[in-house]
């Protein structure tokens, strides 16, 4: 008789005397596991973002941090990472990148979701998220 909490069903590993099978779903564990740390971020925790080089943005991510990211990214007194200072996006840095990205995408503190840029791309936010956190190239 089958239990209804048999784990029977779970077991991702099984064998028989000639071959090995690893389900589907244990796979897709481990592909997730493996490959969990590739991401957008050129940076490790020990990588000095003072030392790195300044980003420049396009015309349009010009736009888009004019609109979505100066408010609170130009002014310490927000509480937010000033863009430039390298030593205070250092802390962000030194956490997981995609940690950061998920907190830009779905609010932290007092940022809202996706820094009110809803059209943003991912890959957008991630260029944002470099240019504010390397050693200011400050356009007008």
């Amino acid at each position: 008789m089958m239990s209804l909490f048999s784990l029977s069903a779970f077991k991702p590993f099984r064998s028989s005397s000639d071959k090995a099978y690893v389900s589907p779903s244990a796979l897709i564990i481990i592909l997730a596991l493996l490959t969990g740390g590739c991401g957008f971020s050129d940076t490790t925790p020990e990588t000095k973002l003072s030392e790195m080089q300044k980003v420049s943005l396009t015309a349009e991510l010009q736009e888009i941090y004019k609109q979505s990211c100066a408010n609170c990214h130009e002014s310490s007194a927000t509480g937010a990472p000033v863009t430039g200072d390298t030593e205070r996006w250092q802390v962000v840095y030194n956490k997981p990148f995609e940690l950061t990205l998920s907190r830009v995408i779905d609010g932290y503190g007092g940022m809202p979701p996706l820094g009110q840029c809803f059209q943003c791309s991912r890959e957008q936010l991630v260029s944002l998220i470099h240019y504010m956190s390397r050693p200011a190239d400050r356009q007008p």
